[in-house]
């Protein structure tokens, strides 16, 4: 989707709904992991423009790693309650996404200019839609110098206008979500969709167990000693 687009689709929100709300403002940083499904059509996914390879590989069941922040006090939250928030701006800082495939990682930032508009652009739209009822779905949009990346996200939180937006969300592991690649003016446009994967625990967490169960059999130990 182009930069054009998307402010074509602001305004058309913004004159439709011309309902405007203000929120605390937040900066929010998500970062998660999935993997790669097969085309809903079935079939393999290829990376065609070769973003995170060579054209044309498979890229099927690999493993993505996605990453967003933002910054909320950035630019103005207009809410169309109860449907939904969206936030857009273009402030140097705003906004950064990325998406890494094969140890390839692709950025899109508002700290960067895109030679096709000579500004940058970045969007999040939280609302409605996914096919869950009560989870949220969340656009994550910015334009870069380099590449434009946008995810569809589907989060566990149900959506509160105002405070959905200003704070991290958790992938829905039963619901697909997507994220689509493009060129600065759009074109070579890849969509992937993947399953995100649900965290295990981590390798603090996994030391804290054996760490306790060590130092109950150490007690166990003594006491047997003494006997």
């Amino acid at each position: 989707m182009s930069r054009l687009l998307v402010v074509a689709f602001t305004a058309f929100v913004l004159a439709g709904l011309g309902l405007a709300g203000s929120a605390k403002a937040s900066v929010v940083s998500v970062s998660f992991v999935g993997t790669i499904e097969t085309q809903p059509a079935g079939g393999i996914y290829l990376d065609t423009y070769g973003y995170f390879g060579a054209p044309g590989s498979d890229i099927t069941g690999k493993k993505i790693t996605g990453s967003y922040t933002y910054d909320t006090s950035k630019c103005p939250i207009v809410s169309y309650n109860p449907s939904g928030d969206l936030c857009g701006g273009s402030n140097a800082d705003f906004m950064s996404v990325w998406a890494t495939i094969n140890r390839v990682t692709i950025t899109a930032s508002t700290s960067t200019i895109d030679p096709s508009t000579g500004g940058s652009f970045g969007e999040i739209i939280f609302g409605g839609g996914c096919a869950a009822p009560s989870d949220t779905f969340a656009s994550v949009t910015s334009y870069g110098n380099n590449n434009n990346v946008s995810y569809g996200l589907c989060a566990t939180q149900s959506f509160v206008s105002g405070v959905t937006i200003n704070a991290p969300i958790t992938l829905d592991p039963t619901q697909v979500q997507g994220v689509v690649i493009t060129l600065p003016d759009g074109s070579n446009a890849e969509t992937i969709y993947f399953a995100a994967v649900v965290p295990e625990p981590g390798s603090a967490a996994l030391f804290g167990a054996f760490l306790s169960m060590t130092l109950l059999f150490s007690a166990r130990a003594k006491r047997l000693l003494r006997k």
